[in-house]
């Protein structure tokens, strides 16, 4: 990938759903920390694919900066003007001075950039105010099994039948208590149809047409399932991807789910820590 005209810092317009652009985010958060530059993320609302404002739930990752993006208005940052790679101003100016990006700097090919084989998301941590809906959740749940289910958008070929997920929560003793994250509110339903008397926590308003899902909602089934006893998640999902590294790094995967998350290719690390 190109960089930006720009050597004064590194800036990310991160794109696509939330976890793609978190993946964004501390890919290139590794990258400043590597070049020795300040960081700053740019942020603009896609109500299709990303409702809301990442800011509002997290900590502030560790000397980040961060600006909301104005459609349609000049914005400067360290003196330097904002373009957007591919933008019509880039192509009045001849330069582009921020990445702008769904994915990690250098497209998963280099290693140390890489939620696969690095701990990527080190300094994803909620703040206090969201950190409390997890903490009650989990106290009403006690110990259980999640599953994340990617329907919606996902590709076809890489969805797996419900059956799959019924039968890994199966899997496990029935003292465990069930928690379903997923984008389909019809693949919430039939589960929980499934499982009703394990599952304690479960909301049915899903609204945004594309993934259903408001950002607060996706944040608390992305902490969930990280916070579960055993999980199970959905094949080339950057949802899943996440978790599955975030548990890996934190050292709360068994061996069966290390393997599977190989499988996935969500983890390419040859030890399980």
């Amino acid at each position: 990938m190109a960089g930006p005209n720009n050597k004064n810092f590194v800036a990310i317009h991160p794109q696509s759903g939330m976890c793609n652009r978190l993946r964004a985010i501390f890919s290139f958060y590794l990258l400043s920390i590597q070049r020795k530059q300040k960081f700053l993320v740019v942020w603009e609302e896609c109500r299709r694919t990303c409702p809301g404002i990442l800011f509002d739930y997290y900590l502030p990752i560790p000397d980040t900066e961060y600006l909301l993006w104005k459609k349609d208005e000049q914005q400067l940052y360290d003196g330097i003007e904002l373009v957007k790679r591919g933008s019509k101003r880039q192509k009045e100016v001849g330069k582009f001075t921020m990445f702008t990006s769904g994915g990690e700097f250098g497209c998963g090919n280099k290693k140390e950039y890489c939620g696969k084989y690095t701990n990527l998301y080190k300094h994803l941590t909620l703040n206090e105010k969201t950190q409390s809906i997890i903490d009650d959740a989990k106290t009403q749940l006690g110990d259980y099994v999640a599953v994340h289910i990617r329907r919606t958008d996902h590709k076809k070929n890489k969805q797996e039948k419900n059956q799959v997920y019924i039968d890994f929560i199966d899997s496990f003793p029935k003292s465990l208590n069930v928690y379903i994250a997923t984008d389909c509110i019809k693949t919430k339903k039939v589960l929980y149809e499934t499982f009703k008397n394990r599952i304690k926590v479960i909301q049915f308003n899903h609204v945004i047409k594309s993934r259903q899902t408001s950002m607060l909602d996706a944040i608390i089934d992305v902490h969930m399932c990280i916070e579960s006893n055993h999980f199970y998640g959905t094949n080339g999902s950057s949802f899943s991807e996440l978790i599955y590294q975030k548990r890996y790094f934190e050292k709360k995967m068994d061996e069966s789910e290390y393997l599977t998350a190989k499988k996935k290719k969500a983890i390419l690390l040859d030890n399980l820590l």
